[in-house]
């Protein structure tokens, strides 16, 4: 076994067995390694139609406008959510509309309070 410049000891690459259950084989689908595998990287960097509302409502400056862009992006992130359960994607995408509704939740609170200023 190798050692690296701290006298650690280095471990070999290691592979995983042909067949072996990935994180969303838990939830019901039955994938393996090498069926993820075969997806084309771009696969994951498809922009979703949650996307642009979101980024608007986070880059919007204009008070006035702030609460109607949040609303719109909470509802395509909704909407996204009620396809996910019936088209199942990867995990991520899960916690990416999870993040982003709770992103979103802190945009209005702060939202409010600078408006009761």
């Amino acid at each position: 076994m190798s050692q690296d410049a701290n006298n650690h000891k280095c471990q070999p690459f290691v592979t995983l067995p042909s067949g072996t259950p990935t994180p969303r084989s838990r939830v019901g689908m039955s994938e393996t390694i090498e069926s993820v595998l075969q997806l084309p990287p771009e696969a994951d960097l498809v922009p979703r139609t949650w996307h642009k509302p979101y980024a608007e409502a986070l880059q919007e400056i204009d008070p006035s406008k702030m609460t109607a862009l949040i609303l719109a992006a909470e509802r395509a992130i909704l909407n996204r959510s009620v396809e996910i359960q019936t088209f199942p994607t990867p995990i991520e995408e899960n916690r990416d509309l999870d993040s982003a509704l709770h992103v979103l939740s802190r945009l209005r609170k702060s939202e409010m309070k600078s408006d009761n200023s």
